[in-house]
């Protein structure tokens, strides 16, 4: 940004912003640009600063808040990103996830730390009864946070989750971020009527897969692959040869990882697939079998005909929507 108002301040007539309306005039504009600047500028340098004091990214992002000049400025303020969640990005930037407590090494995955959280408040009802006068006394931050062990220890109590939903709503109204105020209320829309049903798949476009690489798209098939279900098929050499682009891609499984090098081929295969980039490209789109794609015909494989149905028979899909408040 002072880059950009360097060189082009002084003949600026308009700024367009991704969120937000234009403005217009050299003056505004670089009255905004410089609020803005100030603004991404005093995030992570705050950020940094207190990281290296030793702050850990919660301490962090309760330590920092705006000084009055930007906060002034409505445009500003945190209506989609907020000063306490970004700072805390900026710390997981350039150390992680670590925030330097011994504790945070090796914590219990929720069901677990659940369970036992739970049982050290004294049970379920004891920690009901806290809960609530917690939340009569204002304190939603805090329900929101206890119940959260409750509802995963033991995601069939309703009145874990009706109270938590109620100290998510009551989060959701006051939160200025619009975000912010999604996830409370998707989080009490859980916990009341459980999780969204959407059968639908996250599959790429025709138009995405057209405009990737190559190697995008088979590092897409390698996100996909199920790891641990391909491992028994040992180390495994395929070319896959494309000829409707005159090309070819070098695969190897290998400790059920899949790695990929357009423009190549092995020396000795285990096995050659041929068939189109716009075949891949359908079978991808449409989450068409592996199996079935080769059955119609579209690909061929020559060789370890077995191996090779086994390895891109285990490519996964993901949902559009899963739990977010339970198991």
């Amino acid at each position: 940004i002072d880059e950009a108002m360097d060189r082009w301040g002084d003949v600026t007539d308009v700024v367009f912003a991704s969120h937000g309306w234009p403005h217009w005039g050299a003056e505004a504009c670089n009255g905004y640009l410089t609020r803005q600047r100030d603004l991404y500028r005093w995030l992570h340098d705050e950020a940094m600063r207190l990281a290296n004091r030793g702050l850990t990214p919660n301490e962090i992002s309760a330590a920092i808040d705006l000084p009055q000049g930007l906060w002034e400025d409505y445009l500003c303020h945190g209506y989609y990103g907020t000063v306490s969640h970004n700072v805390r990005a900026v710390y997981q930037r350039y150390l992680g996830f670590y925030d330097g407590h011994p504790s945070s090494l090796d914590p219990y995955e929720p069901v677990e730390a659940g369970q036992r959280y739970v049982d050290f408040m004294g049970g379920m009802d004891r920690l009901l009864e806290q809960a609530r006068a917690s939340y009569e006394a204002g304190d939603h931050r805090w329900v929101a946070e206890v119940l959260r062990h409750a509802v995963f220890a033991d995601p069939t109590c309703d009145d874990a989750r009706l109270l938590q939903a109620d100290a998510f709503e009551q989060l959701g109204y006051r939160a200025e971020s619009g975000p912010w105020r999604d996830i409370y209320l998707t989080g009490a829309q859980e916990l009341r009527n459980g999780p969204i049903d959407l059968p639908i798949i996250q599959r790429p476009k025709d138009e995405v897969l057209r405009g990737m690489s190559l190697q995008q798209i088979f590092d897409f098939l390698a996100v996909r692959l199920d790891g641990p279900a391909v491992v028994p098929l040992g180390h495994l050499f395929v070319d896959w040869v494309l000829p409707d682009v005159a090309d070819t891609v070098r695969v190897e499984l290998s400790n059920g990882t899949l790695h990929s090098l357009p423009g190549r081929t092995h020396a000795s295969p285990d096995a050659t697939v041929t068939g189109d980039r716009v075949a891949l490209e359908d079978m991808i789109a449409t989450g068409t079998p592996f199996a079935e794609v080769v059955e119609s015909g579209a690909v061929t494989i020559t060789g370890d005909v077995e191996r090779v149905l086994g390895l891109f028979g285990n490519l996964t899909d993901f949902p559009l929507f899963w739990n977010v408040v339970e198991p």
